[in-house]
């Protein structure tokens, strides 16, 4: 009797290679969310790693994609407003801002964190692309809730007189030059 060899199927070797791929893909993201300061490879391997910043950008591009397809959002918005201009904040003394048109733009892509009613104004507090925290305040009409992806350029708010804004990174103040060139 002879023995037959059995023929692989290539479409089902190509799918379980992209398996393979996919579940170490993922066992790997699951490992940088768990220890984000690699403290395993840190502790085994002698390699200082952080992945904190990689967590960030990942979750703010499957935010920004998951929003992109308003799975989550209730009401459809088919308005869609854009800008044909360079948009930029002309500074004050201190930490304050002023607009041409009293409206408040996103600088870079970015989540808005927590929104928080102080009196007559809001306070906005949003994580921009890179890690960049930025706190708004003296915000007079938010535009946004707690949860939204906004672009670059997306108004998210108004103001009266100005507006303040404070830019952190690493715990470490960033000027408003700063955040455009990061």
């Amino acid at each position: 009797m002879k023995k037959e060899k059995k023929k692989k199927n290539k479409i089902l070797s190509l799918l379980e290679f992209l398996l393979i791929i996919a579940a170490l893909f993922l066992g790997f993201l699951i490992y940088a969310r768990e220890d984000e300061n690699g403290s395993f490879l840190n502790q085994y391997f002698h390699v200082n790693v952080s992945f904190k910043s990689f967590n960030d950008d990942l979750e703010m591009a499957i935010g920004r994609m998951l929003s992109d397809f308003n799975i989550f959002s209730l009401k459809e918005d088919t308005s869609v407003e854009t800008v044909d201009k360079i948009y930029s904040y002309q500074q004050e003394e201190g930490n304050y801002f002023i607009t041409d048109d009293h409206q408040i733009q996103m600088l870079k892509d970015g989540q808005i964190l927590k929104l928080t009613k102080n009196q007559n104004y809001f306070d906005i507090t949003l994580r921009y692309q890179g890690s960049i925290l930025a706190c708004y305040y003296e915000v007079f009409s938010p535009l946004v809730k707690e949860g939204d992806f906004l672009s670059a350029g997306d108004i998210f708010g108004s103001y009266e007189n100005h507006f303040k804004a404070l830019f952190t990174k690493d715990g470490e103040q960033l000027s408003y030059e700063e955040v455009l060139l990061s």
